[in-house]
């Protein structure tokens, strides 16, 4: 679960230091706020943001899904 939550934490980071051109310094992390979600286990393939939904697209390999999350941590969707 840690995991999950550094790897969307870092997506985040990215697509902001990315959308300003400036370089990827990651020793700056932090560590903003924690979330169980339901439906995920220890491991994800993936993590998205999608401005047009303002929600978390999360990838499993096991069990294969691709699930959306409210930035609240509430499940919406499973494909």
């Amino acid at each position: 679960m840690e995991r999950l939550l550094l790897v969307v934490c870092v997506v985040l980071l990215l697509m902001i230091v990315g959308a300003y051109g400036k370089p990827w310094d990651l020793s700056s992390y932090e560590l903003c706020r924690e979330a169980e979600l339901d439906g995920i286990p220890n491991e994800a393939s993936g993590v998205t943001w999608s401005p047009v939904t303002n929600s978390f697209w999360v990838i499993t390999r096991r069990p294969q899904a691709i699930i959306s999350y409210s930035i609240e941590g509430k499940k919406l969707k499973e494909i």
